[in-house]
């Protein structure tokens, strides 16, 4: 599928709406601490464009990663730049000026993907009424290029094309930005879109 219409990227910016007030609710209630977090304009782009996008491919990040299993297949990564990832954590936790993630660390910045990919995907999946299964997440540190190159070598017979979600964190008067990026094979995106014109028109 090369190109998506303007209506079908409105209802999936519409899901992602859903899924960022879902995911604030639930970090904001499980870290005891007033969390906004706020979607922009879902775009549908090439992979290989990707990282310039979100900073560049030579930009360092620390994500995580997750496979898309059940109705729908494909792949997902969360990325933060890596200053970006240690301020949240130091947001979230208190610790200071954060230069590099220890264990908690690595569990906060978990905590945040998991919950955000989570509740993306159970907007997607009640929206489309299907069945859709995230895997256990993974957490990653590289370059943006590098990240992506790996999922495309994945994916590079599946699909050509992204769904790249950007998304502003608000904690305690600061504004963290990070990339939900949704790779969905062929077949899936097909099947979402499909679903999303039946229940658009």
């Amino acid at each position: 599928m090369k190109e998506i219409s303007a209506m079908n990227l409105n209802a999936l910016n519409d899901i992602a709406y859903i899924g960022a007030e879902n995911a604030a609710t639930t970090l904001s209630n499980t870290l005891n601490k007033k969390i906004t977090i706020v979607i922009d304009n879902v775009k549908y782009t090439k992979v290989e464009s990707v990282p310039e996008q979100i900073g560049g491919t030579k930009e360092i990040a620390i994500g995580t990663y997750f496979r898309i299993k059940g109705s729908l297949a494909g792949d997902s990564l969360i990325l933060f730049r890596e200053e970006t990832a240690y301020k949240l954590t130091s947001l979230l936790t208190g610790s200071g000026n954060i230069t590099a993630l220890d264990d908690t660390g690595e569990s906060v910045i978990k905590e945040v993907g998991n919950t955000l990919k989570i509740s993306y995907l159970n907007a997607m999946a009640d929206f489309l009424e299907l069945n859709i299964v995230p895997s256990t997440p993974h957490i990653c540190k590289d370059m943006t290029g590098g990240m992506l190159n790996q999922i495309l070598a994945m994916q590079s017979q599946h699909s050509d094309n992204a769904l790249v979600i950007p998304v502003s964190f608000y904690i305690e008067n600061e504004k963290l930005k990070t990339h939900l990026i949704i790779i969905l094979d062929s077949e899936s995106m097909k099947k979402t879109i499909g679903i999303i014109n039946k229940k658009t028109c």
